[in-house]
């Protein structure tokens, strides 16, 4: 069998909100009247963007100036102020780090920071209330919050269930460093997947985190990735971005491996 955790559905349309609103939850009051500094490839900036606005904090997102239009908008629409930096990720987190540091605000990272990865890791414990014999979790990588927080909340109530990561194979970066025992940085191919494409921050405590609780990172093709987008709406009449359709990518890809397991 297989299940779908539909967080497409959450506002912003991701799981971002998760761990950026815990985050923001235990800043001091001192660090709420400066406001935040964050770093996005989109989605974790809309989510960013929308807690700031409820919690009445100043907020400055930074994000790559190659970001589409329609989630600059929806950024906007919350009265952040918005920062277009660097052709990707990597060069937006860059400078809002720099910025953070100067400015002496708070940086709410998308995933280096383990409130963010606590928050996150509420996607694993609703998956394990709801069907605690799963066999396999599929989660996508980025820069590993996602990832650390389920496999987590995950492998210390269930060891036996594996949790799997997925990325572009245009992007390898998690599957490399595993093989290494390292963070390394490489070059990487442009991808349909911004929110799964670039290097990661050094020293990212998601490293050893993934290192302890995670085997092993599937890579999946550009084509299957589209593949599974497809699928998702004509089956399911979800709008998936490819980001978040890689684990049916890997289902399509390995159809023989995952053929009989209950998969998340």
């Amino acid at each position: 069998k297989i299940f779908l955790k539909l967080e497409n559905t959450q506002f912003g349309n991701s799981f971002k909100a998760r761990g950026a609103n815990n985050k923001m939850l235990h800043l001091t009051p001192e660090e709420k009247e400066k406001g935040i500094i964050t770093a996005s490839s989109g989605n974790h900036g809309i989510a960013t963007a929308t807690i700031a606005k409820k919690m009445s904090l100043p907020a400055k997102i930074v994000i790559p100036a190659t970001t589409p239009q329609k989630q600059i908008d929806a950024i906007n629409q919350y009265d952040a102020e918005l920062v277009l930096y660097g052709p990707d990720f990597p060069d937006a987190e860059q400078k809002a780090l720099e910025l953070a540091s100067e400015e002496g605000k708070a940086y709410i990272s998308p995933y280096n920071d383990s409130l963010v990865i606590a928050g996150q890791g509420t996607i694993g414990l609703e998956i394990l209330e709801d069907f605690p014999e799963v066999e396999i979790v599929l989660v996508p990588i980025g820069g590993g919050g996602l990832l650390s927080g389920i496999a987590t909340l995950i492998k210390n109530i269930n060891p036996l269930t594996e949790v799997i990561g997925v990325q572009p194979v245009a992007s390898p970066v998690w599957y490399e460093s595993l093989k290494a025992g390292k963070l390394i940085e490489m070059k990487v191919k442009e991808t349909i997947c911004g929110g799964l494409s670039g290097n990661v921050e050094k020293g990212s405590i998601t490293f050893p985190i993934i290192q302890k609780y995670v085997r092993e990172v599937i890579l999946v093709k550009e084509d299957t990735i589209r593949e599974a987008v497809r699928l998702l709406w004509e089956k399911d009449n979800q709008v998936v971005e490819p980001s978040g359709a890689v684990g049916l990518a890997v289902l399509i890809e390995n159809k023989k491996r995952f053929n009989s397991e209950d998969i998340f």
